[in-house]
């Protein structure tokens, strides 16, 4: 007996309902419409599972659209080529020719083969992994309203996409080593890394896509994993971005403040640590009071400033410069660490007020996300602008180019919120205390 499986594919709402319906092909059918047209089906074996055969037709599906468009197979011509060029790079390396190479640079040369490896394997998975979920196009929709979720899309793409980098990961790393003679244990250690790193890669190329999949999803759908409904909350973006504006001038300091003490006084190790110190402790002592500042002042003024305190902090940062020394730095740091004990406690207590208890769990870990990104975002420029030494006109001959550059920028994003907030504040106080119009 023959078993089939079918799916009924839809989209739209009940007033303006589509479904999907397939006519069979040949000559058979040819112009034949009663009793042809049908859903989609297929055949399966007796004991299948019907949905883990669509999965694996998931698979199949995706090696066959990939030979059949010319635009994807065609560019495997152009790998080859570039692999066997890269392989005839690493033979014509002098490591075994004339004078003798040491055994160190021969190892060193193997270690760095990994990295270039990488690199290979990276500009592969960025040109053919990342892009396989926008390839389905318009019949992206089709998949979104059958039986199977996304996850099992993803891990096809994923698979797909894996297994055949994994086989090109391993001939690149065998052949460049039987190339550069490397012993036993370096062949063991290259096989072993590039595995992971494989993995790893493909990894990072489907979360990409897939990360943008929830952000567009959950623009659109009230049901998503981050709903609608709280990312569209006015009350959800004001603190997430309040959040993210303090936390990245926080951050970077602390990240910025250890490089100029480094490069302008030379501190290292445990008298380097003691220039933060005085930073965390302040943090941690006006966190546990922050109760108390909150009953006195209020929330809002509570907020605006923790804002004004990173701020300054940061300002006075900049102006000092790394050249200030360690003590004086110590001290100005201070601020920065109170600004940022002040700043979570209401921001948290604003959020949570804002939402339900069925919606509260996701608005916290959402806020908190966003927290994090944007002190990563301030780590980040700070050592950006370090490193390509941008200095504004007059602060061009000191010792750390970029290091007041990059903290007058911290500076600004919690400056200009306290004073966003302050000016709404006392908006409000005005139209309160205006007389009413009988």
């Amino acid at each position: 007996m023959k078993l089939s499986a079918g799916i009924l594919m839809y989209r739209g709402e009940a007033q303006a309902l589509e479904l999907l319906l397939v006519h069979p092909g040949g000559p058979f059918w040819a112009k034949k419409d009663r009793g042809a047209w049908s859903i989609p089906k297929g055949e399966y074996e007796e004991g299948e599972e019907p949905l883990a055969v669509a999965k694996r037709e998931f698979v199949i599906k995706d090696v066959k659209l990939f030979f059949r468009d010319t635009t994807q197979w065609s560019q495997l011509i152009l790998l080859a080529v570039l692999l066997v060029i890269y392989l005839f790079n690493i033979r014509a390396l002098p490591l075994f020719t004339g004078e003798q190479v040491p055994f160190f640079f021969v190892t060193l040369v193997s270690f760095l083969n990994l990295g270039l490896a990488g690199f290979v394997l990276a500009s592969i998975a960025a040109r053919f992994i990342f892009p396989a979920v926008s390839l389905e196009g318009r019949q992206m929709w089709l998949l979104r309203s059958s039986p199977l979720d996304l996850r099992a899309l993803l891990w096809s793409k994923y698979w797909t996409g894996t297994l055949p980098l994994l086989v090109l990961a391993l001939i690149i790393t065998v052949f460049t080593n039987i190339l550069l003679r490397a012993t036993g244990f370096m062949m063991v250690v290259g096989i072993g890394t590039i595995l992971l790193l494989t993995i790893a890669i493909a990894a990072l190329a489907i979360l990409a896509i897939a990360a943008a999949l929830l952000v567009r999803h959950s623009l659109a759908s009230e049901d998503a994993f981050i709903p609608r409904r709280v990312i569209h909350a006015r009350a959800f973006q004001r603190v997430t971005i309040l959040g993210a504006v303090g936390q990245s001038a926080f951050l970077g300091t602390i990240v910025l403040v250890p490089i100029g003490a480094a490069a302008a006084h030379g501190l290292t190790g445990l008298p380097l640590a003691l220039v933060i110190l005085p930073l965390a402790g302040t943090a941690a002592i006006v966190s546990l009071r922050n109760d108390r500042v909150q009953a006195r002042i209020g929330r809002r003024a509570t907020t605006t400033s923790a804002l004004a305190l990173l701020a300054g902090g940061a300002a006075s940062v900049a102006l000092l410069g790394a050249a200030a020394s360690p003590v004086v730095m110590a001290f100005a740091l201070l601020p920065i660490g109170a600004g940022f004990g002040l700043l979570g406690p209401p921001l948290m207590s604003e959020l949570t007020e804002a939402f339900p208890p069925v919606d509260q769990p996701i608005a916290v870990g959402s806020f908190n996300l966003g927290f994090f990104l944007g002190g990563s975002l301030g780590a980040s420029l700070a050592t950006a602008l370090v490193q390509s030494g941008a200095t504004i006109p007059g602060f061009a001959d000191r010792p750390l180019p970029g290091f007041t550059t990059a903290e007058l920028l911290l500076a600004v994003g919690p400056a200009f919120a306290a004073v966003a907030i302050a000016v709404r504040d006392r908006r409000q106080r005005r139209r309160l205390e205006a007389p009413s119009i009988a």
